[in-house]
């Protein structure tokens, strides 16, 4: 009877301690995200519209897999209300 090959058990690699940064500026040392600021109602029913637009576009092209981008773009320049320009004096 042949013998059984063993597997050989791979003990977990230690975790490097946690060692300070003495030579980087405080303000790297700690990297704390600021909270997103929630968007507005209307901010809010522009991006539906959007989806909507963008899902409209899909499905008028076939629906066509790869191109959620382009009509998202498509959709934005469609609808997104665009700045007012100053006039030159």
């Amino acid at each position: 009877m042949p013998q059984s090959k063993e597997t050989a058990v791979k003990k977990p690699r230690k975790k490097p301690s946690a060692k300070k940064a003495t030579n980087m500026p405080q303000s790297k040392k700690t990297a704390v995200k600021k909270p997103r600021k929630k968007p507005s109602a209307k901010q809010q029913q522009i991006q539906e519209e959007i989806a909507k637009k963008a899902f409209e576009l899909y499905e008028q092209s076939g629906r066509e897999d790869g191109k959620d981008v382009e009509h998202w773009l498509e959709a934005e320049k469609l609808l997104k209300p665009k700045p007012k320009r100053k006039k030159s004096p």
